[in-house]
């Protein structure tokens, strides 16, 4: 809870940095948000601050700062305040905000350019807790079907959408890519891309969800699901279960996991 604050009458009462589905559902949570353990695209967290002031237009700039000194990003935010006897929430719901890694950051609160607060948060290199939490229809045509679409940027900024088969376990989708398998262009330097659900029978759309990308490292992890999720769902394999030693040598596992979807800032 911030101290109030004021500046040229306008009045800071409170403000957070917390993530969107705590901020949504635990009122007390502290300022915590995260990059699961890629360390890398931050899951969607919001900035709310409690203001009042006098009717009127206004301008206010949110900074994150790493390390106290280093800009990650910046945005402003033009907002109304209804009169000084009403304190309102002003929230904005921040999404594909890559991040240096976890650690202590902090945020710049300014009102028509000048600082009045600085927050402190931390940023917490793991899965949140709802990771996997996929919606039921899409979760069933994962688990019955072999095929979903994919849509992210190409390597040169144009969409690509790709069909592709894959492993998915507990709400998380495992897709093979490389020499002698199949070719995603642009799915290992992505943060975050588009999976489409289609029913088998008809074709027709069952749903769609966002997800962050992380390439899986080699080793026993990898190894558990090439051996587990993988090599049951690749057809027409010639050397059966040898192929996860050749994949192992030339290809990667991106692992992708569900962000929530994005949901009105208020």
């Amino acid at each position: 809870m911030a101290k109030t604050k004021t500046f040229q009458k306008v009045k800071l009462h409170d403000i957070r940095v917390v993530d969107q589905v705590l901020a949504d559902s635990d009122p007390n949570a502290g300022n915590v948000i995260y990059v699961g353990t890629s360390g890398s695209l931050a899951y969607p967290f919001v900035v709310a601050r409690r203001v009042s002031g006098p009717g009127g237009w206004y301008v206010d700039t949110c900074r994150v700062m790493a390390a106290g000194r280093f800009l990650v990003t910046e945005w402003d935010r033009t907002f109304e305040l209804e009169g000084e006897s009403v304190d309102q929430w002003v929230t904005d719901v921040k999404r594909h905000l890559v991040l240096p890694g976890q650690g202590n950051y902090t945020l710049q609160y300014c009102v028509y350019g000048k600082q009045i607060i600085e927050v402190d948060f931390h940023v917490i290199a793991q899965d949140p807790p709802y990771v996997g939490i996929v919606p039921g229809p899409v979760d069933a045509g994962l688990a019955k079907g072999t095929i979903a679409w994919l849509t992210l940027k190409g390597p040169k900024g144009n969409v690509v959408s790709k069909p592709v088969w894959y492993g998915y376990e507990n709400g998380i989708l495992y897709v093979l890519t490389g020499d002698g398998e199949q070719k995603i262009p642009g799915l290992l330097d992505a943060t975050s891309l588009v999976v489409s659900v289609r029913s088998k029978e008809k074709q027709s759309l069952i749903g769609e969800m966002e997800c962050s990308v992380r390439i899986l490292p080699k080793g026993p992890d990898w190894d558990a699901i090439a051996r587990d999720v993988l090599i049951g769902r690749r057809l027409n394999l010639t050397d059966g279960d040898k192929a996860i030693d050749r994949w192992r040598k030339s290809c990667e596992i991106t692992v992708l996991t569900p962000i929530p979807p994005e949901v009105a800032a208020g």
